[in-house]
């Protein structure tokens, strides 16, 4: 994915100590850009401050433009990089991180197919290993698809890493596979409880959400490229147990821990 706009979006600015300021800059897809796209622009001017940071593997020309000298290679889910610029009499450090396109998790498959909602990255869990959204891998018995035993087995902590045996809802939803800080998304509602007299609905296309509403609002009402069209459990409870959005048709539907949904991951 690009840098939005003109090549940068800003999420946030920290202000630090006089004279300086912290930016973090939009992220970058691996494979998705090139040693000429500039992942900050800076004013005309401006230096790197040798020593400081990443600066040696980045490069400022005559307009400002920061470029990596050579494309990163990322090796596991993101490589994460400080830029440090002087711009008159302020020092600003940029913050820069590079997602991987195909996360490996080992023995529980891999991570393809990124979306980048705001400031989150969602990937679609490939458990059989084979790089699609199909079932034709080797791992866990050829399936993409994961019960909410499972689930519930690897998503137990809240943020703080506190685990909860109960299984996963709102809060505690965070685990960890092969090294890789992940968390299970909510429905994206709004709801703490997906509970329905039909035991499902159809998610309102005038609300506002997050998560896995959030991703399939953002691809059109429908499944991102090189997901699968159909449900994706969540982490948020419902009077069943458990929950799913439909990425198909936007459906809400309460499912009971065996119940065998696809999913999709947020990588931290």
């Amino acid at each position: 994915m690009r840098l939005r706009d003109v090549t940068i979006l800003f999420l946030g600015m920290v202000s630090a100590v006089s004279g300086s300021e912290t930016i973090r800059t939009d992220d970058l897809l691996e494979g998705k850009f090139s040693i000429s796209t500039p992942v900050y622009k800076a004013h005309s001017g401006a230096t790197l401050i040798a020593g400081k940071g990443d600066n040696a593997l980045f490069t400022l020309n005559s307009s400002g433009e920061v470029t990596f000298k050579a494309l990163p290679s990322v090796q596991k889910a993101h490589n994460d990089y400080t830029i440090v610029v002087k711009e008159a009499n302020s020092e600003i450090t940029v913050l820069l991180r590079v997602m991987n396109d195909v996360i490996d998790l080992g023995k529980e498959g891999k991570l393809i197919t990124p979306v980048h909602v705001g400031t989150q990255w969602f990937y679609h869990w490939d458990r059989s290993g084979d790089g699609t959204s199909d079932n034709s891998g080797v791992l866990n018995g050829g399936a993409d698809f994961v019960s909410f035993d499972r689930l519930n087995a690897i998503f137990n902590h809240d943020a703080k890493g506190k685990t909860r045996k109960e299984g996963v809802n709102n809060l505690y939803r965070y685990g960890t596979i092969n090294g890789i800080k992940l968390a299970l998304p909510t429905s994206g509602t709004g709801k703490k409880d997906e509970s329905s007299p039909n035991h499902a609905y159809i998610v309102s296309r005038s609300g506002k959400c997050s998560d896995l509403c959030a991703i399939w609002s953002e691809s059109g009402y429908s499944e991102p490229a090189g997901w699968t069209a159909n449900r994706y459990g969540a982490a948020t409870p419902s009077g069943l147990g458990y929950s799913a959005l439909n990425m198909q048709n936007g459906e809400i539907s309460e499912m009971i821990h065996y119940n065998t949904p696809y999913a999709a991951l947020e990588v931290l």
